[in-house]
């Protein structure tokens, strides 16, 4: 599959009104797997606040959604 360039940044705002910036930086998915991925982290702020429990939701929701092998590492850096 060919690497798709994604777009430099993505604006979303939160469930809680927070305006935050999602930027991709090297990607091998479809512009849709993309969006989706970004809703998903969403999502995962707006419901966990440790960085583990952030990593599994996302983890699960792209095993459900995709099927799976899916890893998520989320850390501050």
């Amino acid at each position: 599959m060919a690497e798709i360039q994604p777009p430099a940044s993505a604006g979303v705002t939160s469930l809680r009104g927070q305006n935050l910036n999602a930027v991709i930086k090297s990607v091998d998915m479809s512009e849709e797997m993309q969006r989706k991925a970004v809703d998903v982290v969403v999502l995962s702020l707006e419901k966990h606040d440790l960085e583990k429990d952030m990593a599994m939701f996302i983890k699960k929701e792209f095993d459900r959604l995709y099927g799976v092998t899916w890893h998520c590492v989320v850390g501050k850096k």
